[in-house]
């Protein structure tokens, strides 16, 4: 029930409200076709966050989304599925993401 929340809370921001959506392109990482779908969700004014999903059936290691972030740090938001807590800092160029797990990163 905590991701539901968490959503909730989140979705309340208006990054999540306004209509600009920035989709990062990722291709292969460490040689093995990925299903990762990542975006940017920001407003002028506001704060920006970054989403993220793993749609494969295989874990994704040192996922490197910095550049499209623009930044290499980030805090965890939202978090399914995984050993990351919330509130805590991640490095936007070594992410992990196990299968079927999302974050939502707010870009530091």
């Amino acid at each position: 029930m905590d991701i539901y929340k968490q959503l909730a809370k989140i979705r309340q921001n208006s990054a999540f409200t306004d209509k600009y959506v920035k989709f990062l392109n990722i291709s292969d990482i460490n040689e093995n076709p990925s299903k990762i779908l990542s975006y940017i969700r920001s407003r002028p004014g506001s704060d920006k966050y970054l989403v993220v999903i793993n749609f494969g059936h295989r874990y994704a290691n040192d996922v490197d989304l910095s550049e499209g972030a623009g930044s290499s740090k980030g805090e965890i938001v939202v978090n399914a599925m995984s050993n990351y807590k919330v509130n805590t800092e991640i490095d936007l160029k070594h992410i992990t993401l196990s299968r079927g797990q999302g974050l939502v990163i707010k870009v530091k």
